[in-house]
This record gives C-alpha cells, structure tokens and sequence, in this order.
C-alpha cells in the first residue's frame, strides 16, 4: 500500500479523488437535526465536537458497517477516510479549518480542526467490524 507521508499532498490527492457524491449524503446527520451543521455550534459560537462524533458514530450505524467492508484496504484507513469526508463538510460549512497527521511533541495527531482561535483534536482509533 502506498503511504503518502507530506499531510499537504495527502489532503490534495484526497480532495482530487474524493466524488462529489459519495451516495451517503442522506445519512450524514439524524432526521430530526439541522441539513447544515449548525446544531453543532454553541450559541458562544464553540464546537461541539463530542456530539458531532457521537453523530458519526450512529451515522456509521445508520449507513450500516457495510460502508467500512472494502476489500484489501485496511479497516482503519477506510474509516479515517469517511471520518475525514464527514469533518470536511462540516468544516466547509462552519468556516473552520482542518489539518492531517499533524506532528506533535508525542507522534503525530490525526486530525486537528480550527475554529475561532480553538482548537480540536481528533485521534483516531480505528473500528472494529465484525467478519462476515
């Protein structure tokens, strides 16, 4: 497998290969939430990034675990990159910036989002789905 280590070419390749419709739109939020993301922005204008995790959480439950069943690709890598697509519309919509395998003192941290002079770091850990 081909490991693009530049976080700035690998959110360029991402960006050119990503389709502008993935089929899964319709189940990125919950019937009952805001199409737009903003239900997720305190009225003090912070994230909620908690709920807005929790929401791709069941958002994989709603999509079903067979959005993660790609053949020869590893399980964890497919479920960053639909992490990475479901933060980047928000991101877009809200006006926050978002950056990749960013170095720290301690490794590296996968995601870190920026908004109003916060900012929020995603680690991920993987999911595990069940063999068929």
């Amino acid at each position: 497998m081909c490991q693009i280590l530049n976080p700035i070419y690998l959110h360029c390749i991402i960006q050119a290969f990503k389709p502008i419709i993935n089929g899964l739109e319709d189940e990125y939020l919950p019937e009952d939430s805001p199409i737009d993301f903003t239900g997720y922005i305190t009225e003090t204008g912070h994230l909620q990034m908690h709920t807005l995790i929790e929401n791709f959480k069941n958002f994989i439950a709603r999509a079903g675990f067979r959005v993660l069943q790609v053949p020869d690709t590893p399980q964890e890598f497919v479920g960053q990159y639909l992490l990475f697509a479901y933060l980047d519309e928000f991101v877009r919509m809200v006006g926050a910036t978002m950056h990749l395998e960013v170095p720290t003192g301690r490794g590296r941290t996968d995601i870190i989002i920026g908004h109003q002079g916060r900012k929020y770091i995603i680690k991920f850990f993987g999911i595990k789905i069940p063999l068929l």
